[in-house]
């Protein structure tokens, strides 16, 4: 879902975004999202994956909503249904009570609501971006769809497959598509490191004080919803000028951030089934709870990284490719 017209360096900058984003969705995952930690990291991580997926779009390659259409079917809904039936079976031969077959009804297992989400989001999006004739109308279609997020909350509407989720999430990405080229314009303006940190600094500071941020899984805004919006969007600056600034240097722990941003997919789809297998089976047998963790991270991360390639090199249909 890159944009081909992007120039390499910016390229990088999206891949070790979504890197470190995909490492924070790990992290909270881990803790549960619990305390000050998972709060800060819901401010933000979810609304930087759809407004990524928004800089990636190039409605120039796509004229037609076809070709489109089962593109977005290749690289998104077929990995989804793929692995939803792996997570099925793997449940059923190591954690039976895992993720009952009765749940699909309502619910995709684990993350991969991001993924149905993402979806539904890219094919509205590409309405609208088709539709609306100029900028002013999308910008107003967006607020629109804001407004729709905001009232299904507001109303306690929950829809099946985390459906209302799809309002906020087509705000996010469409902004990432409108604003594109500001976006890597002013992202390569901003040199000094005190910005980074005070950038990320501020969703610690107001999580700190407020106990409370946007959860996109359950089209959750906290009031005022402008107020926590405008906290996700400072998140996102901080973590893409990091990552811009991050793109500029050399070293292993880059190469390593990038490889990981490229299989975000894969990471995403498998890395709660591994800490629940961990879970199930190890914790029991180890009190220290620091043991614990680390001992979990290995194993999930040991895991992640044979499954990721094995797909690249054996299974590259999985993800879609």
């Amino acid at each position: 879902m890159k944009n081909s017209t992007q120039s390499p360096q910016r390229l990088e900058y999206i891949d070790l975004a979504k890197g470190i984003g995909i490492i924070l969705v790990v992290i909270g995952h881990s803790i549960n999202g619990h305390g000050i930690t998972g709060h800060y990291i819901s401010s933000f991580h979810m609304p930087l994956f759809f407004l990524l997926s928004g800089l990636c779009f190039n409605d120039s390659r796509y004229p037609k909503f076809t070709p489109f259409f089962k593109k977005r079917i290749r690289t998104l809904l077929l990995p989804c249904l793929y692995f939803t039936c792996i997570m099925l079976v793997l449940s059923a031969l190591l954690m039976p009570d895992y993720y009952p077959l009765k749940s699909l009804t309502y619910k995709l297992p684990n993350a991969y609501w991001f993924i149905f989400i993402l979806f539904l989001s890219e094919l509205f999006y590409f309405i609208i971006n088709r539709t609306a004739t100029n900028l002013k109308g999308k910008i107003l279609l967006m607020i629109g769809c804001l407004c729709v997020s905001g009232f299904l909350h507001h109303k306690d509407i929950v829809l099946p497959y985390n459906i209302c989720s799809v309002f906020i999430a087509i705000f996010f990405y469409g902004t990432g598509h409108l604003l594109k080229d500001t976006i890597n314009k002013k992202i390569t303006t901003v040199h000094k490191k005190r910005w980074i940190i005070i950038l990320l600094a501020i969703p610690a500071i107001s999580v700190f004080f407020t106990k409370k941020s946007l959860d996109l899984s359950s089209n959750t805004i906290p009031h005022p919803e402008i107020y926590y919006i405008i906290i996700a969007f400072i998140g996102i600056t901080g973590i893409l000028t990091l990552c811009h600034f991050f793109s500029q240097q050399e070293g292993k722990s880059k190469q390593f951030i990038l490889y990981i941003g490229k299989s975000t997919l894969v990471i995403l789809m498998m890395h709660m089934f591994f800490i629940s297998l961990c879970s199930h089976y190890i914790m029991p047998f180890i009190e220290n709870k620091l043991m614990y963790k680390l001992l979990e991270q290995s194993i999930m991360w040991v895991l992640l990284f044979a499954i990721i390639r094995f797909i690249n090199t054996k299974a590259q249909w999985l993800i879609g490719k």
